[in-house]
């Protein structure tokens, strides 16, 4: 029995270790890059940037000639015409043509070139989306894990208030061994331990929740296990001074946030597309060409005769007068000629044919189509130069807001400092007092409380100074960070 003990002992020390080892450390760098690799929003911009390039290379490809080629086999029963010798015949007949056919569009109105240049830009949009995902999901994954770095030091902070009340039960059961304190007061403490194990639980909670939507986020699985590597992250000191003005910033955001690039090149697109619009109403040229071969297996070869079975049958002769002149006429009849058929290379080589034709096309009267055509290109102008506009507005107040709650939110910092360094000092000096009977245990634990949630206060003040400071360095342009 204690073998089986031993060894089951062994296995589950060898279980923890490998557990252990397994766990792996995700910093936040690691977490952002992961992230927008599984991002399926991301993969799904992937898709469109690639059907972008697919249109830019379509429209490019347009202003090339097309060449096409063409063969046909067929055959003729009954009375039809024959295509090569154009004769009716009311045989069977067999027949083979082939031909080349090639165009290129020489002018038309600027339509291809205008619609380069806007597949350029609408390729160089979607790219600029690609990159706004990018930063949408980095601010998300900061967020998710500030949440878990507050919750790992909420929950530091109950383990640590946890140990204290502990002590304070020792020191307390001294003191009332000593007859110094009241025996009721370990209640109370007891009480406030139970209290701090509640508390514990619900911080540990607390942490769960946020890995978890972490994960979510990640596209992780819920078992993995993962630990956050939580950098040492300073408050940076001093406060909020000139370098957080609007003007600067938001400057700063113009020429940062990929949205405000990818508007610029949609209004530059929806302005191609008004020229576009435009070339509906020009004349389009366009310069063709064709090569063609027949063959028909009824077709003979008149110029090789076959003579070898060949006979001359004449007729009586019948006397007439030329010019007064007594004659004699006789007529005469070749029998027995065979006229080959004409060889199939030989007559692809024959009926070959050519030709080379110039194609204009004016426009006079579409029901108005262009018209309405052109119209619609320039209310999508107008509307998105608006979405542009209405685009940077809410950029310059969301900027505004950035600066106005990182100010804020340093001033509840500071508040908080002072608060629980207050507290402190209120907390020892009750201490003291305590050890020497001067306030009870009640006493003690309300100003141990006040301590307490002074601390939570300046905990939950630091990482949304440290959260809003992240989102003003991202409308300044820089890399999300905590180092």
């Amino acid at each position: 029995m204690m073998i089986r003990i031993f060894f089951l002992t062994i296995f589950c020390t060898l279980s923890f270790i490998n557990s252990s080892d397994a766990q792996e450390e995700w910093s936040l760098e690691r977490c952002i890059v992961h992230a927008r690799s599984n991002s399926i929003p991301i993969k799904q911009t992937e898709l469109t940037i690639r059907n972008a390039e697919l249109t830019e290379m379509s429209n490019k490809y347009s202003r090339y000639p097309s060449v096409s080629a063409s063969g046909n086999l067929g055959a003729n029963f009954g009375r039809a015409i024959d295509p090569v010798s154009n004769d009716f015949t009311t045989e069977s007949t067999i027949f083979n043509s082939f031909g080349i056919n090639a165009s290129v569009l020489l002018y038309n109105g600027g339509r291809i070139q205008n619609s380069i240049k806007q597949s350029k830009l609408d390729l160089e949009a979607t790219k600029m989306d690609y990159e706004q995902q990018k930063n949408d999901i980095a601010i998300q994954v900061a967020g998710l894990y500030l949440n878990i770095v507050f919750a790992e030091e909420q929950l530091n902070n109950a383990r640590t208030k946890y140990k204290q009340t502990k002590e304070q039960l020792a020191i307390t059961e001294k003191l009332i061994d000593a007859g110094a304190r009241p025996a009721n007061d370990r209640y109370d403490i007891e009480a406030s331990i139970a209290l701090d194990e509640q508390a514990i639980i619900q911080q540990e909670n607390n942490v769960n929740i946020g890995y978890f939507n972490l994960k979510q986020l990640l596209q992780l699985e819920p078992d993995l296990d993962i630990q956050l590597v939580i950098p040492s992250i300073p408050v940076p000191e001093g406060p909020i001074t000139d370098e957080f003005l609007l003007k600067d910033i938001y400057d700063l955001s113009l020429q940062s946030q990929p949205q405000i690039r990818a508007a610029d090149l949609k209004l530059q697109s929806a302005q191609m597309n008004e020229e576009i619009a435009k070339s509906g109403k020009l004349p389009i040229v366009s310069l063709g060409g064709n090569l063609s071969a027949n063959y028909s297996n009824k077709l003979l070869d008149f110029q090789n005769p076959n003579l070898d079975n060949t006979t001359i049958d004449l007729s009586d002769p019948v006397d007439v007068v030329i010019d007064g002149v007594p004659s004699e006429i006789q007529n005469f009849q070749v029998n027995g000629i065979v006229f080959p058929k004409t060889p199939y290379f030989d007559q692809l080589g024959d009926n070959f044919g050519q030709g080379i034709n110039l194609n204009v096309r004016v426009p006079i009267y579409d029901n108005h189509r262009n018209d309405i055509a052109m119209e619609r290109a320039r209310l999508n102008v107008l509307n998105t130069e608006m979405t542009n506009k209405l685009l940077k507005q809410t950029l310059k107040a969301d900027v505004q807001r950035a600066i106005t709650d990182a100010q804020a939110a340093r001033l509840n910092y500071d508040a908080a400092v002072k608060s629980t360094a207050a507290q402190e000092i209120a907390f020892e000096n009750a201490e003291k007092r305590y050890k020497l009977g001067a306030i009870n245990s009640f006493e003690y634990s309300t100003i141990q409380n006040t301590l307490d949630q002074a601390r939570v206060n300046m905990i939950i003040a630091k990482y949304d100074y440290l959260y809003k400071l992240t989102i003003v360095d991202f409308y300044k342009g820089e890399e999300i960070t905590l180092n």
